[in-house]
């Protein structure tokens, strides 16, 4: 699948008969839900690889080893920071380094505007399979409040 996630949609037992029942055609289901999850999974992995973002992380590795403290990214900080060998001092050392060379490298803001743009545009190119994904829970939630699929 484009997005690198992967699904089997059962045509047979009780989970395709449920499917059924929501959704209608339950390799149509299958074929929008894993498109609406693809967008999110593109989303996560288009971060990281814009070159906005890279400059960004660059800048707070600068400013993290400024400071003397040597990471990947704030997602090793956090887990240094969080972890049992870290004295209390170091803990709040690494977390303050990190909010500060967060806010000077736009580290947070560049990730939220890249992922924004990102998933617009994936939106926007997957437009009619998110309405029709969105219809068929609207309409499975409709049978299931009116008691038109038994619990």
């Amino acid at each position: 699948m484009w997005g690198g996630l992967s699904k089997e949609a059962p045509t047979k037992g009780c989970l395709a008969e449920a499917d059924r029942k929501l959704y209608g055609d339950v390799i149509e289901w299958a074929s929008l839900d894993l498109t609406v999850l693809n967008i999110e999974n593109l989303m996560l992995n288009g971060v990281p690889v814009d070159s906005r973002y890279v400059e960004a992380l660059r800048r707070w590795r600068s400013c993290m080893s400024g400071r003397g403290m040597r990471f990947k990214n704030p997602y090793e900080a956090r887990e240094k920071a969080d972890s049992k060998e870290s004295t209390r001092a170091e803990t709040l050392a690494i977390a303050t380094a990190d909010a500060i060379c967060n806010g000077e490298a736009g580290l947070t803001v560049t990730a939220k505007t890249v992922a924004a743009e990102i998933t617009s545009e994936l939106a926007r190119k997957n437009k009619h399979a998110i309405a029709r994904h969105k219809a068929l829970q609207e309409s499975a939630l409709t049978k299931i409040r009116t008691g038109q699929i038994p619990s």
